[in-house]
């Protein structure tokens, strides 16, 4: 996203290391945020991204955000990516929520 002049920030825990997931949540985790990365520099006019994880006994939450909207003449994209997330989440036994009352927000509960 640096080329593209959108400022990232991340707000994560220092121990997350200390925190055990499988390879399988991982993966998806991963992917989501790889999907979220790629749609913020396809798709938005954002200048700002930001990734905030908090995990507790039993819990992980995920929640990326931009200030963008949808870039002019790609109102008309139906692409698979929010299905996907959606997908990915569920398999996990856990929740995608996407708001777009102020830019994007993906939020990712496992």
């Amino acid at each position: 996203l640096t080329p593209l002049d959108i400022h990232c920030r991340f707000e994560i825990p220092e121990d997350l290391s200390l925190y055990n997931l499988s390879l399988e949540k991982r993966q998806n985790i991963y992917l989501i945020f790889k999907e979220t990365v790629n749609n913020v520099a396809k798709h938005s006019d954002a200048t700002e991204f930001s990734v905030l994880i908090e995990v507790g006994k039993g819990s992980f939450l995920m929640v990326l955000k931009d200030n963008g909207t949808l870039k002019p003449n790609k109102g008309d994209y139906h692409g698979q990516g929010l299905m996907n997330m959606k997908m990915r989440a569920e398999r996990m036994g856990g929740d995608c929520s996407i708001n777009t009352s102020n830019g994007y927000e993906i939020s990712i509960k496992v």
